[in-house]
């Protein structure tokens, strides 16, 4: 079984949350197009992270704002597992992982918000809980971070990604895998 694991892809990433990332419709595009072969595909289940922070004070992903909310257009279905996270990683909620080995889950494709915080991460944690990762380079996006470029930080993170922990793959790719035509 793979698991698509859609992270953060909430609100709050949007033009008009507070954490604005570039690239972020094109992201959605290709996430929904994930989310749809998912769901028609028998070899594949999905997974919804969200973020709610419980940092006090911290304005972003407050649990009362609308940032918190998913996406219209890639919101969850009432039958897919919704896992909510208080720190960057997604396997910092234990639920996940054990969802996943309870499905027979053995490969994850990573995809959503943002590319070298929780999506990174989280393909660090899933490597080291000997899940095969696949990183969908084109369904990810980030915000600048001080004076490095958002572009500059989502190439160094895939060329890291890439190079050390998954398979860094194309919507298109991951599409194929999903249906479990790969």
């Amino acid at each position: 079984m793979i698991a698509l694991l859609v992270i953060d892809a909430q609100q709050e990433y949007s033009r008009s949350g507070s954490l604005p990332v570039e690239r972020f419709d094109q992201a959605i595009s290709n996430i929904k197009r994930l989310l749809e072969t998912a769901r028609s595909s028998d070899v594949a289940t999905v997974v919804h992270v969200r973020h709610i922070s419980k940092v006090p004070g911290d304005q972003s992903f407050d649990a009362g704002s609308p940032g918190i909310d998913f996406v219209d257009s890639v919101r969850p279905l009432p039958d897919e597992l919704v896992v909510t996270k208080h720190y960057i990683g997604s396997f910092s909620n234990p639920d996940l992982d054990r969802f996943l080995r309870a499905q027979q889950a053995d490969r994850v494709v990573i995809c959503g918000f943002t590319s070298f915080i929780c999506c990174d991460t989280t393909s660090r944690e899933a490597v080291q809980l000997g899940y095969k990762v696949f990183y969908v380079d084109d369904a990810i996006s980030e915000f600048s971070l001080g004076n490095i470029a958002a572009q500059d930080l989502h190439r160094t993170v895939a060329a890291v990604q890439g190079a050390v922990f998954s398979t860094v793959t194309t919507t298109e790719d991951a599409v194929a895998l999903l249906a479990g035509k790969v």
